[in-house]
């Protein structure tokens, strides 16, 4: 169940992503809301955590 919930959430990723780059309906890609997100305090802070949660659960496994 767990895989199933991150497969559907790597779809919806990668569609949006498509349709972004498909579609000219201003949405930004991934790349945009990254760099976006590291222009601020707060989202550094998001950035390293999720990243640090990722390595742990992933990688360390």
């Amino acid at each position: 169940m767990n895989v199933a919930l991150w497969l559907v959430a790597a779809g919806a990723l990668g569609a949006c992503e498509v349709a972004s780059r498909r579609f000219d309906h201003g949405w930004p890609t991934a790349a945009q809301l990254l760099r976006s997100a590291r222009g601020h305090l707060a989202g550094r802070l998001v950035l390293i955590i999720a990243w640090l949660w990722l390595g742990w659960h992933v990688f360390a496994r």
